[in-house]
């Protein structure tokens, strides 16, 4: 049996159609061929890219349990180091665009829902500990610049650092019929729950503040709360929110470790227009670096 077959019968998780690429990716590094051929940049081949990825590293963590000839050890282990840095910068590169690094996490810069939307403002959540920053989220924030330029025209010649201390300008961004979508990454890892709870004191406080906290806007929050509670965000693991312009909706979407996206659908508008402002009102904004930015990116736009 080649070494090709041996990793590819002894892991216990189900390749399936992937085994063909986990195969085809296998042989040349293992046969001396400097450059592995990587499969199509389609979703499909993504996902099977994500399971061979889990195998590889599989492989490595376990590589001492392995009845290999120990004189082929050390190019075995090599091949496989080789794989798993070629699928790394894959990632990095998949669907043939390259990514905007945000504090080492990789972002695209355009996404598409309806339209295609642009990254526009990135940033982090962290907190100080004796000097040291600890870093648990980044994020990025999507807009379509046409949609900029028609809602907020009143800020227009505006420089960034006017607009990052002016909390109107955000609540406008918030409140505007403006596609968006926002992406948090997990840099540090936290129980689903506890996100829950920041999430639901950041937005009841919010609706209470302006006497809109009712009983349907409680139902709906605790379904938000609900969706993340039995989920551990590992890191790397993703959310998403978005927002459609004009009937008040979020979708919410969880993924990791390459599993089909969980998705929630928040209908409730004074519900869904708090957790925008989570995210993007001014200075009370969970992320002051991505007020920051999005000031920036949106002062250039309003030029």
């Amino acid at each position: 049996m080649t070494i090709v077959d041996c990793v590819v019968n002894k892991t216990k998780e189900k390749v399936e159609s992937s085994t063909d690429v986990l195969k085809g990716i296998l042989r040349p590094a293992v046969e001396g061929v400097e450059e592995i051929a990587l499969p199509a940049r389609d979703p499909q081949a993504i996902n099977q890219m994500e399971k061979v990825e889990r195998v590889v590293v599989d492989w490595l963590v376990n590589l001492n349990t392995w009845p290999y000839d120990h004189t082929n050890w050390i190019h075995q282990a090599s091949c496989f180091i080789n794989i798993y840095t070629q699928l790394q910068a894959y990632k990095i590169k998949k669907m043939g665009t390259e990514m905007v690094m945000v504090h080492e996490v990789p972002f695209p810069p355009r996404i598409t829902t309806s339209k295609p939307l642009s990254l526009l403002g990135q940033g982090i959540t962290d907190i100080e500990i004796h000097f040291l920053q600890v870093k648990f989220t980044a994020i990025g924030v999507y807009l379509d610049p046409s949609d900029v330029k028609i809602h907020l025209e009143k800020w227009k010649g505006k420089t960034g650092k006017d607009l990052a201390g002016d909390d109107d300008f955000f609540d406008a961004l918030a409140s505007g019929e403006i596609e968006k979508v926002i992406r948090v990454v997990v840099i540090k890892e936290i129980k689903g729950a506890q996100y829950g709870v920041q999430l639901e004191n950041s937005v009841r406080d919010r609706l209470a503040a302006e006497d809109k906290y009712e009983e349907e806007e409680e139902t709906e929050l605790e379904k938000v709360v609900g969706f993340f509670q039995s989920k551990y965000f590992k890191t790397h693991s993703i959310i998403t929110y978005r927002f459609s312009a004009k009937d008040g909706i979020c979708e919410i979407g969880f993924e990791t470790e390459g599993k089909e996206e969980e998705k929630l659908k928040v209908e409730n508008a004074n519900v869904v227009g708090m957790m925008q402002k989570w995210y993007l009102s001014g200075s009370r904004g969970v992320s002051p670096s991505t007020i920051v930015s999005l000031a920036n990116s949106l002062s250039a736009v309003l030029t």
